[in-house]
């Protein structure tokens, strides 16, 4: 298959001249102005390079490259000019992300060999892209999985932010869901720097002494400060920073930022956090819901609060199976908390099956502290 080039130009002859000499290469697709071509990229094919005019009427090349980053942000941006002064190029850079130039006018084995240098480069990005977000996706997962093992109490919670969060950006589109699942999975890491008792004063609503509620509101900066050391997880770690800062500015951290200004992802974990801890507390997620509406525009973002309350609704309920755990397999999910007979909790409710898992169930289950069949429902 052909790579997909567009070409942005408000003359139709320069057009035509490209379409003519290099279709045998490309798939070379056509637009005769930066509108024309904003929409192609919103209806049509993934293009792996963008070429603009510079000088066109009602937007110039640097504007519409700029906006074509929003709605197909990997294609390789190239800029046609015939006026390639240094302001000019500083602008393209700066703005519209430029990979190069090409001067008009050029000699088509010029053209060709620019456009499959920006395509060996798009190639080259997606391998990292998909390399990273792969590689970090089964590190993160490890990390939780091993983390809902060690403590329960705490991090098996993890499993129930995700599925609230992959199902809120699911309805406003977004993309990249794995970063979002990430920042699920890794909100909650600052919380090991807490003794027990104070993590059990939490999950029973207790009131914390002075010493444990500091200790409390300095855990996502705990987690800021070890996730921001992973490459191209700086996005990530900030958002997880502010997720206990309240919509009206107040809250940790202790800074001006408040309402808009503070990460949307942070906005939505806060509210899906506090939804989960409610509703653990009291076992009624239209409790919960209530309770957080009477802080909407004080604690939470009203906005994101609707999001999340309409995300609700795309629950599906499945049919719980009481299974033995010689029987488990990865297509599983915890439906309730798993506990020892003296009533300790061994696994939270939502946790996916996994080889971890089932080793503890099994280890547990040989030493007779927990039935031969837990409940679960199918992924």
């Amino acid at each position: 298959m052909k790579p997909s080039v567009l070409f942005v130009d408000d003359e139709p002859n320069v057009l035509k001249a490209f379409r003519r000499t290099l279709r045998g290469e490309f798939d070379i697709h056509l637009a005769d102005s930066g509108e024309a071509a904003l929409k192609q990229l919103s209806a049509g094919p993934t293009f792996s390079v963008i070429v603009s005019d510079m000088q066109m009427p009602e937007m110039n090349g640097i504007e519409f490259l700029e906006r074509s980053k929003e709605i197909q942000p990997n294609a390789i941006r190239i800029m046609l000019t015939g006026n390639a002064d240094q302001q000019t190029a500083i602008d393209a850079i700066n703005q519209g992300n430029i990979f190069k130039f090409i001067n008009k006018p050029s000699s088509p084995q010029i053209v060709s060999e620019v456009l499959n240098s920006a395509i060996q480069q798009y190639t080259l990005n997606n391998l990292e892209e998909d390399l990273l977000e792969n590689t970090l996706r089964a590190s993160i997962e490890a990390l939780s999985d091993t983390l809902a093992l060690a403590s329960p109490d705490i991090f098996g919670r993890t499993s129930r932010l995700k599925d609230h969060v992959t199902r809120c950006v699911s309805i406003l589109g977004v993309k990249e869901v794995w970063r979002y699942e990430a920042l699920s999975m890794l909100c909650l890491v600052g919380l090991v720097s807490l003794p027990e008792e104070a993590i059990s004063a939490i999950n029973q609503g207790g009131k914390l002494d002075a010493n444990f509620e500091q200790m409390y509101h300095y855990h996502p900066e705990l987690a800021f400060q070890l996730i921001s050391r992973i490459p191209r997880m700086e996005d990530i770690a900030n958002s997880i920073r502010y997720q206990n800062k309240n919509f009206n500015g107040s809250g940790y951290p202790e800074d001006d930022v408040s309402g808009s200004d503070i990460p949307v992802a942070s906005r939505l974990l806060k509210v899906i956090v506090d939804f989960d801890h409610y509703e653990s507390l009291h076992g009624s997620s239209e409790y919960a819901i209530n309770k957080m509406r009477g802080k909407a525009g004080i604690y939470y973002d009203p906005k994101i609060l609707d999001l999340f309350v309409k995300s609700l609704e795309y629950i599906v309920q499945k049919d719980e199976q009481h299974v033995p755990i010689s029987e488990l397999d990865d297509d599983m999910v915890l439906s309730r908390d798993v506990k020892t007979k003296s009533g300790a909790l061994l696994l939270s409710k939502g946790i996916r099956i996994s080889d971890a898992t089932r080793s503890r169930l099994r280890s547990f289950q040989r030493s007779r502290s927990i039935p031969d069949s837990i409940f679960i429902t199918a992924k």
